[in-house]
């Protein structure tokens, strides 16, 4: 496949994808409970737009939680669809991977002090959901144990629960996808998986 043809592709599943998160995910913001809202960030410059920050119980009886950190869209959130973002490995870090460092709202500032403004930070298009998965990662964690012998199949699995959505990754996309699909085979969600890298 020539460079032309990868590019075609590549919009091609872009272009899906934003259309499936606007379809399938509506009222983001309203979902998130008040405790989890972040007034502000040590260092942050002033922003119009809300942020939250949390733990998502995935498994209660063993104690499992994955943390989460959640940016409106800076204009209409509400229109907006929602990006999930999980850093490859699995094992890396969506928040100091992906949300401070790639396509958040804010990077360190030079001196480590504080915090600026990415002028090319995603939530310009959309509302930015960034999990650390699997329990282990990042502020995840578990109370069992053996909740931290881990690997794609229960990062996947971990990753599709409602809210039904669509989720691009760093890595390991075609991995992820694939197990995420399989999930929703089972609950009769019809995914379109259209050129993913």
């Amino acid at each position: 496949m020539g460079l032309h043809e990868m590019g075609r592709c590549w919009f091609g599943a872009v272009f899906i994808a934003v259309i499936s998160f606007w379809l399938l995910v509506s009222n983001v913001v309203d979902g998130f409970p008040a405790e989890d809202l972040v007034l502000h960030l040590p260092g942050q410059p002033e922003v119009g737009f809300r942020q939250y920050a949390g733990y998502v119980d995935v498994d209660v009886k063993n104690g499992r939680s994955l943390f989460y950190y959640f940016v409106e869209a800076e204009k209409d959130p509400d229109q907006k669809p929602l990006a999930l973002w999980l850093n490859g490995g699995p094992g890396c870090s969506s928040i100091g991977g992906g949300a401070f460092t790639e396509l958040g709202p804010f990077f360190p500032s030079g001196d480590g002090r504080g915090l600026r403004r990415n002028s090319m930070s995603w939530n310009r298009a959309s509302n930015l959901l960034f999990v650390e998965s699997p329990a282990g990662v990042g502020w995840s964690y578990s109370n069992t144990t053996s909740d931290y012998t881990t690997g794609d199949a229960k990062t996947g699995t971990e990753n599709c629960e409602p809210p039904n959505y669509v989720s691009l990754n760093l890595s390991n996309t075609e991995i992820f996808l694939s197990i995420s699909v399989k999930k929703r085979q089972k609950t009769n969600l019809l995914i379109l998986a259209y050129g993913l890298f």
